[in-house]
């Protein structure tokens, strides 16, 4: 019965098409993010990084700075700017994600961290890169 039902959503193609396009299209933004920021001097310590808080998308350092990265894209402003995705729900998980990254890797505790978000407009495909959106101790949404 598992297998029949494996197979029913395997060969649907609205179903494999479009998770595989929201995939490969949130991958590509996120490569296009950590090559932007590769070309002005960061290293990437690590990407997609999961815990149960959440999902870091790009961690990078650049001299004293730990960097945790958040992408956004979209192609229509239907539910609103990619911006604008990034609220205060999205802050405080990825704010847990990132102390729980820290609390298992201690040896980044003595660098400054803080929390970029790069947001993608696909129609008018321009990448903005918000620098300090907020911070470890950040309490007031993030705007714009």
């Amino acid at each position: 019965m598992l297998n029949k039902i494996k197979a029913l959503f395997a060969s649907s193609p609205t179903y494999s098409s479009k998770k595989h396009k929201h995939l490969n299209s949130g991958a590509a933004a996120e490569i296009r993010a950590r090559k932007h920021l590769e070309e002005r001097g960061f290293d990437t310590i690590d990407t997609n990084v999961y815990s149960r808080f959440g999902e870091i998308d790009i961690i990078m350092i650049k001299d004293d700075e730990l960097v945790f990265v958040e992408v956004r894209q979209r192609t229509t402003m239907s539910y609103g700017s990619a911006a604008q995705s990034v609220h205060i729900y999205k802050q405080r998980k990825l704010i847990n994600a990132a102390r729980y990254f820290l609390q298992q890797n201690p040896e980044f505790n003595k660098y400054y961290a803080r929390f970029d978000v790069i947001t993608i407009e696909s129609n008018k495909n321009n990448l903005q890169w918000h620098l300090c959106a907020f911070s470890l101790d950040s309490q007031s949404e993030y705007q714009k």
